[in-house]
């Protein structure tokens, strides 16, 4: 059986500050990690159950009521690694690893949003990180053959976020 899990990792807020925000999104119980390199991770119980529109909710939420960067990490049977990016409520980025996997038929336009964007991510990334590296997690010149988590994982790294952390969900 692959992993499943889902979190959101919040750039700069305080945890008294999500904390006191969950509660206008979800009334699931949640755990609120404290702060590490700036980010401070967040998992939610009502997200487990890989509804992309509730993490996509509870993200852009706090986002928009913390006026900050939040990421949301979706990992699905060690298939799919998504990721949605918003600022400030509005969703900037969004990255999908295997976007036909459920069967949908994506036209191009759709299947192009979902391949991450490394311009966008690179400003949160930690020092030195490159395009280049952020591009060779998101588009592998093999092509995707890695286990989703490891593309979290990777990504993560990249960020400057704890990979323990990107890589756990509430249960």
């Amino acid at each position: 059986m692959g992993a499943f899990f889902t979190n959101l990792h919040i750039r700069n807020a305080s945890t008294q500050a999500i904390c006191a925000a969950l509660p206008r999104l979800t009334s699931s119980r949640a755990y609120v990690s404290p702060q590490s390199n700036g980010w401070i991770s967040v998992y939610t119980e009502t997200t487990e159950d890989q509804d992309d529109k509730k993490l996509c909710f509870i993200a852009g939420g706090l986002s928009q009521m913390l006026k900050t960067d939040v990421l949301a990490f979706l990992v699905h049977h060690s298939d799919v690694a998504v990721y949605w990016l918003y600022r400030c409520g509005t969703l900037e980025d969004e990255f999908n690893s295997a976007p036909e996997y459920f069967g949908e038929s994506l036209d191009d336009e759709t299947r192009e949003r979902a391949g991450g964007n490394a311009d966008t991510l690179l400003p949160l990334c930690a020092d030195g990180t490159t395009r280049q590296q952020l591009d060779e997690v998101l588009h592998p010149p093999d092509g995707p053959g890695t286990f989703a988590e490891n593309i979290v994982s990777d990504l993560a790294r990249l960020l400057g976020i704890d990979d323990a952390r990107a890589s756990l969900g509430f249960n």
